[in-house]
């Protein structure tokens, strides 16, 4: 198998790996560590603070994340980024993307560039595009910046058919996947109910919350609150509640072991998702998932073998009274099997082989 140069191109809102939130940056990460123990010739374009066995690009001085106040600062270091990949395109066989801010940009770089560029989608068609485009989040057209001057990757069907009006080349699905010894199969004793994600409306924390109510179980929230007003409104509400514990951002270490001792991670997502790398990271600790049907969790959850996959509230929590059916060695066993670290970092090896020669 022949070496490779590869750019992998990473979004700037954490440090890589991320300390605590942060799953696009964490998969980036764990590629990028896989490509250089494979003894290819990897360079890391993400912020300065950054740890990486790869050579290391450091667009930004700090890490990058978008709110209301920083529009110009995210789009200043993210069209700096591709600006110095453009620049730099000579020095490597194949440049890979994953910063979602700016997809429509990279679409444009790979128009004028003479390398091969692949585009790894973690994100469904969102306002996102705007900040690299410089419009109103209403007004971004998707169809004019998905084009087919990148191979494209998608992380699941479902993910790939909220692109379906653009004119994309798609390349095969590859999925998330996980550092496998950062999560243990947990034998410990189950105490609670478990919801981890960004406390935002799409994700569902306060649908967890009333399924773990009705359920009569006490029910812990992991996870960052970047949206302010939902918090206070329909999160707030529930912090005195003796069943409703948060318990912040959590690192690789301490998630482990908070989806290790749930019952179940709830997981009532009301958006498109792509993928959902938390359902995996519950299966690797034998934790099965109760989920929405929704965006890709019909084709990570099994239904009745790694967790239940549910249309209604009311089927969530009676869903409950069915997980002793559940054998949590076959969760864990399902991620080693498909969700690896080392066996998607090959998925992607073999693809740069394929287009390069």
């Amino acid at each position: 198998m022949t070496l490779l140069r590869i750019a992998q191109i990473a979004p700037l809102g954490f440090r890589l790996p991320p300390l605590g939130y942060g799953g696009v940056e964490r998969i980036v990460h764990q590629l990028t560590e896989q490509l250089v123990k494979k003894g290819h010739m990897v360079t890391l374009f993400a912020c300065a603070s950054s740890h990486t066995s790869a050579n290391l690009v450091p667009v930004a001085p700090h890490p990058v994340l978008y709110h209301k106040g920083n529009k110009e600062e995210v789009r200043y270091y993210g069209k700096k980024q591709l600006e110095i990949a453009r620049v730099l395109q000579n020095e490597f066989d194949i440049i890979h993307a994953h910063n979602a801010h700016f997809s429509p940009l990279i679409y444009q770089m790979a128009e004028q560039i003479n390398k091969p560029t692949i585009v790894t989608l973690h994100h469904s068609p969102t306002h996102w595009e705007s900040l690299a485009v410089d419009e109103k989040p209403e007004t971004v057209v998707v169809e004019r910046y998905y084009t087919d001057s990148a191979l494209t990757i998608a992380l699941s069907q479902s993910h790939k058919e909220t692109f379906a009006s653009t004119s994309i080349r798609w390349g095969p699905l590859i999925p998330n996947f996980l550092n496998l010894s950062d999560y243990t199969l947990s034998t410990q004793k189950r105490e609670y109910l478990a919801f981890l994600g960004k406390l935002a409306p799409e994700k569902g924390p306060d649908k967890a919350i009333e399924v773990a109510l009705r359920i009569g179980m006490k029910i812990k929230l992991a996870g960052p609150a970047f949206d302010s007003e939902y918090f206070k409104d329909k999160l707030q509400p529930f912090c005195n509640h003796p069943l409703v514990e948060f318990v912040g951002v959590l690192n690789d270490q301490q998630k482990s072991d908070f989806l290790g001792k749930a019952h179940a991670l709830l997981f009532p997502v009301d958006w498109p998702e792509p993928f959902g790398l938390v359902m995996i990271e519950a299966l690797a600790c034998g934790t099965p998932v109760i989920a929405l049907r929704s965006g890709a969790v019909p084709e990570i959850i099994k239904h009745g073998e790694t967790g239940f996959i549910c249309d209604s509230i009311d089927a969530m929590r009676n869903a409950f009274n069915n997980l002793q059916q559940i054998d949590r060695q076959k969760c864990r066993i399902a991620v080693e099997n498909q969700y690896s670290a080392l066996g998607v970092a090959e998925m992607y090896e073999n693809l740069y082989q394929e287009i390069v020669t």
